[in-house]
């Protein structure tokens, strides 16, 4: 018999009470094959939950200003390559290349945050 790893009896569920009885006239299930059924219909619910939680977890960090993603680089970068990858940003977002002035904005407070972060000039 499976274990209950919640903190209630299913057969005193009044839902599984109804839809047991119903299983068990329908096709003859005893209460151990139920409550495995039951149990495995719980883990999905479960697993489904777990995964949308997971997924509103990714979109929150995701949405996490991070000035490094802004401009596609490693935290490990050096200040030469820091210069390549804002200049290869502006370059492309810039207002009279036809990129957007929001998106150019972001690009250039990236760019002088991570400069203060790293302490450079």
């Amino acid at each position: 018999m499976t274990t209950n790893p919640f903190n209630f009896d299913p057969f005193n569920d009044n839902m599984f009470d109804r839809v047991g009885s119903q299983l068990f006239n329908r096709f003859g299930f005893d209460q151990t094959e139920l409550l495995d059924i039951y149990m495995e219909c719980m883990r999905k619910i479960m697993k489904t939950e777990i995964d949308r939680l997971n997924d509103e977890i990714d979109k929150m960090m995701k949405s996490t200003y991070n000035p490094f993603r802004v401009l596609g680089v490693e935290q490990n970068l050096t200040e030469q390559e820091l210069k390549d990858a804002y200049r290869i940003k502006a370059r492309e977002h810039h207002p009279d290349k036809g990129g957007k002035e929001e998106d150019f904005k972001k690009i250039q407070v990236a760019y002088e945050v991570i400069k203060k972060m790293k302490g450079w000039k």
